[in-house]
């Protein structure tokens, strides 16, 4: 299973909570996951996670569809985990992004 995920880059509230959930779901086998992510959220979860995963650096918050969709190809995963991230939805919604998000 390929799993995309992605947090707001606000202090380490989100990006804990993210922490968390990766835990457990790198206990599972054949899971491959990739971060979307940049600043203190990218620096917490590469020191915590190192190459366990996969790193897309891109500014969550701010990036516009067109970047985002040549970023993270959405058809590529079969699940999207956000934590508290408002700019992403919102491209989901309007781009007709079709994945099982949480």
């Amino acid at each position: 299973m390929n799993i995309l995920v992605a947090t707001t880059n606000f202090g380490l509230g989100p990006v804990s909570k993210l922490y968390s959930i990766l835990q457990e779901i790198l206990k599972m086998k054949d899971i491959s996951v990739t971060f979307l992510g940049n600043g203190l959220s990218l620096d917490f979860i590469k020191r915590n996670f190192g190459n366990k995963i996969t790193y897309k650096i891109c500014d969550t918050d701010n990036i516009n569809e067109t970047e985002l969709l040549e970023i993270a190809d959405f058809e590529k995963y079969n699940l999207f985990i956000n934590v508290m991230n408002i700019n992403i939805p919102k491209i989901q919604k309007s781009k007709k992004i079709k994945i099982k998000s949480v």
